[in-house]
């Protein structure tokens, strides 16, 4: 099953409700297209921890429906669980391929939350529709498609998912993010 495969059904699995299995699709992608893009690196949880850091301050974004700005040059760190690299690796990925089960790591919640509860990560549909777009909008992906011409809406504005595979700059600008610089924030 290719990347635009496993995409292609997180978004259907996030229309439906159904967080958990779109999360183990987005894992499953995230963790193809780390591989793909840091060829060079031989330990899956340095790839994927890079890839995840490289984009947190646009997941950010994306999970907090463009209403929150976290500005951290060593990222935000969640509890004893670290940062969202880490989080997404070790907790969600490795859970969910060792274990099968991510119940004692993370607790499913809808709308633009971020944190932890009793101890656990919450992941957000919004969170899950961040990092569709990252995999979407990443080069590495940029020979991918969809099964279907999906579209999505964040705040107001129509995506469509088909078309912006490899256009990073096109989902930011889309989206309305703008970067540190662009900001005036120094990092």
């Amino acid at each position: 099953m290719s990347i635009g495969n496993r995409v292609d059904e997180a978004y259907m699995k996030l229309l439906a409700g159904d967080l958990e299995n779109a999360l183990i699709q987005l894992s499953i992608a995230i963790d193809a297209t780390a591989k793909k893009k840091f060829n060079n690196e031989k330990k899956v949880g340095k790839r994927v921890k890079s890839f995840v850091s490289e984009y947190e301050d646009l997941i950010t974004h994306l999970s907090m429906a463009g209403q929150l700005r976290i500005f951290a040059t060593e990222g935000v760190s969640y509890g004893d669980k670290g940062d969202l690299g880490e989080v997404l690796y070790k907790s969600i990925r490795c859970d969910l391929l060792h274990e099968a089960d991510i119940s004692n790591q993370v607790v499913f919640k809808s709308g633009a939350v971020t944190g932890m509860e009793n101890g656990k990560f919450i992941v957000t549909d919004q969170l899950l529709w961040g990092l569709l777009l990252i995999l979407v909008g990443d080069k590495t992906n940029s020979n991918q498609t969809l099964k279907q011409d999906h579209k999505m809406t964040f705040n107001g504005k129509n995506l469509d998912l088909n078309s912006l595979w490899g256009n990073l700059d096109g989902i930011k600008k889309a989206t309305g993010y703008l970067s540190p610089q662009e900001l005036g924030v120094p990092i």
